[in-house]
C-alpha cells in the first residue's frame, strides 16, 4: 500500500534587505554629504563643549569626544531619524521594514561606526549602504519618498 506523501509548502524568499514601503535609499552623494557635515558638526560642539565647558577641569579629552559623539548620534537619530547632516540632505533613518528606527536599532548604528574601516564599508553595492546600516537593519531614505 501506497502512503501518500505530505506536499510542502512553496519556498518563499526572505527579502531582508527590501522594505516594505516604497522608499528611495539616499544617494551615495547625499550619505557622503551627511558624512561630511556631521563630522564637521560634532567638531565643532566638541570644540564648544571642551573648551568652555569643561576647559576648567581636568579630563580626557578622547574621553570627551566620544560621549559627545554618542550623544550627537544617538540624541539626535532617535527624535525623528535626522542628523543636522540628514537635515540639510533632506533625508532620514529607518528600520529596513518602513517603521522608524528604534532606540536600540539607532544605538547599534552608532556603536558600529566605531569599527575601523566601516566607512570603507559603502564602497562596491548598488545602494549606498554600510555595516553600520547592515547590522543595525536600517536605512537611510530621501524624505520625499515617505511623504
Amino acid at each position: 500500500m501506497d502512503v501518500p506523501k505530505p506536499s510542502l509548502p512553496p519556498i518563499v524568499p526572505v527579502l531582508a534587505q527590501v522594505p516594505v514601503a516604497p522608499f528611495t535609499a539616499a544617494s551615495s552623494g547625499k550619505r557622503f554629504g551627511n558624512l561630511v557635515i556631521d563630522a564637521v558638526a560634532v567638531r565643532i560642539f566638541e570644540a564648544i563643549f571642551i573648551s568652555q565647558i569643561l576647559g576648567q577641569f581636568e579630563f580626557n579629552s578622547f574621553l570627551a569626544s566620544i560621549i559627545i559623539y554618542f550623544v550627537y548620534y544617538i540624541g539626535l537619530e532617535s527624535l525623528n531619524g535626522k542628523t543636522l547632516g540628514k537635515y540639510i540632505t533632506g533625508t532620514h533613518v529607518i528600520s529596513r521594514d518602513g517603521s522608524d528606527a528604534d532606540f536600540n536599532q539607532i544605538l547599534s548604528r552608532t556603536i558600529s561606526r566605531y569599527v575601523p574601516f566601516e566607512p570603507l564599508s559603502f564602497l562596491g553595492g548598488a545602494r549606498p549602504s554600510g555595516w553600520h546600516d547592515k547590522w543595525s537593519k536600517t536605512m537611510v531614505v530621501d524624505d520625499k519618498s515617505s511623504n
